[in-house]
């Protein structure tokens, strides 16, 4: 299993925001006073929405095999990858649920 060492996220003034592999922000998860995150997907190719699912995924994975919660993949990920799975489902694209219980 390869294991990223760059980050794949990066919180900046308007929420959190994923990073391809080139460090360039793809989607960001703009965070309201009121409510929950808003994500601004609109320009995600499918290939980029999966990977930046699986990114998540695998972070939670490592976070689970480390035996630190979060350790990797931050406090804001549960969030992130919900939006990210909404996308996915409306889409209609085929992915590997996360294990958030590990």
């Amino acid at each position: 299993m390869r294991i990223r060492s760059r980050p794949t996220h990066r919180t900046n003034k308007r929420g959190v925001a994923a990073l391809d592999e080139n460090g360039r922000e793809v989607s960001t998860i703009h965070i309201r006073k009121q409510g929950g995150p808003e994500m601004n997907d609109s320009h995600m190719t499918d290939e980029s929405l999966l990977a930046s699912y699986e990114n998540v995924r695998q972070q939670v994975k490592l976070d689970h095999r480390t035996g630190g919660e979060f350790r990797f993949s931050g406090v804001g990920a549960k969030q992130y990858a919900e939006q990210l799975r909404i996308e996915l489902d409306r889409r209609q694209l085929k992915y590997t649920p996360i294990d958030w219980d590990g």
